[in-house]
């Protein structure tokens, strides 16, 4: 087995593992197991950069109260885009950057606000 196919193997068995980092959530009206994290450090706002492929990828800068969203790339039928909607557990996300990264995609989403 290859490391590319390790690493591929630990999305599923490590990193989207119930026991583990996990959760099941509600994402637009369906089940899914993934990853919601949530920014926290009080009033200070970062960039965070991704390296992958020889490539940088620069998101919105990240503010307290934004989320990442790790899920499978295979959970939608067509990639996420950036100022979509996205609906997690009955709360409204706008999507401010998305990206796949060996077979999981990460999505930054802000809460709208009514």
């Amino acid at each position: 087995m290859s490391f590319k196919d390790m690493v591929q193997q630990d999305v599923t068995t490590v990193f989207l593992n119930m026991d583990e980092l996990a959760d099941l959530h509600n994402v637009n009206g369906k089940e899914a197991v993934c990853v919601l994290d949530i920014v926290t450090v009080a009033g200070i706002s970062a960039s965070f950069t991704m390296h992958s492929r020889n490539a940088q990828y620069t998101s919105e800068t990240m503010m307290v109260g934004d989320r990442m969203l790790y899920i499978k790339s295979d959970f939608f039928a067509y990639p996420p885009k950036k100022e979509q909607r996205l609906d997690i557990d009955g709360k409204a996300f706008v999507i401010l950057d998305t990206r796949e990264n060996r077979g999981l995609m990460e999505i930054h989403l802000r809460n709208i606000r009514a």
